[in-house]
Order: structure tokens, then C-alpha cells, then sequence
């Protein structure tokens, strides 16, 4: 659903950041690549970017690329249909420098190899997070039922429409016993009717 709704409002190419919106909320691993996985079904190009691992990869990535000139580089890996990109060895490093113009060249290289870039973003309750987030342009919110609280919605919700970040969709989360996530999407004008409910109380 969170595909069609993104091919639906945002013309590709585009980066699109997937994240939470609160740390303390920690159950969202798999819908970023899900999202990536439904894209690549229109016969679309689509590179998956980890941005939000805190342990390096062995592979070279993300991390990389903005400690060196910025660049993308051959530094992706095909999974299938889907190309990915690595947190990369020193993921520390590399989110010092979310927010700026490295980050930007490595987003503005991989936009004109690919029709959409998908990245899984730190939570936007950090400050590598909203500038990961800030740098893709486009946000898909991600509420863990049970552990988002509204509060966070909506300081979500109103950091995006300060920075220029639009949100495309808030994806509802919910975790079984297992720790497996399951989702649903919500349309980002329905989310955005909490943060106006709260701003005219």
C-alpha cells in the first residue's frame, strides 16, 4: 500500500527516508526493505540504503562513501532486483556527517542511477536521524502501536513541516511475541489530522 501511495504523490527519481519516530520504540527492521522489495515490482530501479545500523558491515557502503569524496561509487550489491548499500565499517563516522553536503552528493549520485531511494533512517527523535530524513526530502513515519506515543506524532509531524521534510504516509507497527513486525499504512493526511486536532485544543 505504502508503494503505490509513494508512485501515486512523488515523481521518480526520489530518496525516501523510512524511519520512527521514537528511539525507545526499536521494531521496525524489515519494512524499509519491504517498501524497496514492493517498488522494484513496477519494473523500477531501486537501491536500498542502511543508514540506521549502529555495527559495522564488512562490506564497504554508506559510511564509506561520505568519508571519501561523497560519491557513490561502485559500491552497491545486487540482491535480486533490489541493489543495496551498507550502513558501511564505520557507521559512527559516517552519521557526523548526515546533513551535509557529502550526504547530499552520495543521495543526488544515487537518484541518477536508480528511480527511487529507499533508506532506513536513524528515529527522528536524533539528530543524525532528522538529518538523514531532512537530506532524502520524503519520510514514510513509522508508529509502533503500543509505544509511539501521540506526543511523539506529533513532534514528528511538525519537525517535518518546519524542515521541509514531507511525509508521504505514517506506517502503524505492530510487534507479536516474537519480535516479528507486522504492518499497515496509514495515508500522511490522516496522520497529519492528529498534530492539527492537537494545535486548535
Amino acid at each position: 500500500m505504502v508503494a503505490a501511495l509513494l508512485t501515486r504523490r512523488v515523481a521518480a527519481p526520489a530518496a525516501v527516508a523510512v524511519g520512527e519516530l521514537s528511539s525507545a520504540s526499536a521494531s521496525t527492521n524489515g519494512f524499509a526493505s519491504d517498501l524497496a522489495w514492493a517498488l522494484t515490482q513496477g519494473r523500477q530501479r531501486v537501491l536500498l540504503i542502511d543508514g540506521s545500523s549502529e555495527e559495522a558491515s564488512s562490506a564497504e557502503g554508506l559510511s564509506d562513501a561520505l568519508l571519501r569524496s561523497g560519491k557513490l561509487g561502485p559500491l552497491t550489491q545486487t540482491d535480486g532486483e533490489l541493489a543495496r548499500l551498507s550502513v558501511g565499517q564505520d557507521p559512527k563516522a559516517g552519521r557526523r556527517l548526515y546533513g551535509t553536503p557529502r550526504l547530499d552528493a552520495v543521495l543526488t549520485s544515487a537518484s541518477e542511477a536508480y528511480d527511487w531511494v529507499v533508506v532506513e533512517a536513524p528515529a527522528t527523535d536524533q539528530t543524525d536521524g532528522r538529518a538523514l530524513v531532512g537530506g532524502c526530502g520524503y519520510w514514510v513515519p513509522i508508529v509502533t502501536l503500543g509505544s509511539t506515543s501521540r506526543h511523539d506524532l506529533e513532534n514528528g509531524l511538525q519537525w517535518a513541516q518546519a524542515s521541509g521534510a514531507h511525509p508521504l504516509g505514517a506506517v502503524a507497527v505492530t510487534v507479536d511475541a516474537a519480535d516479528h513486525p507486522t504492518h499497515g499504512a496509514q495515508e500522511a493526511s490522516s496522520a497529519s489530522s492528529a498534530s492539527s486536532a492537537s494545535s486548535s485544543e
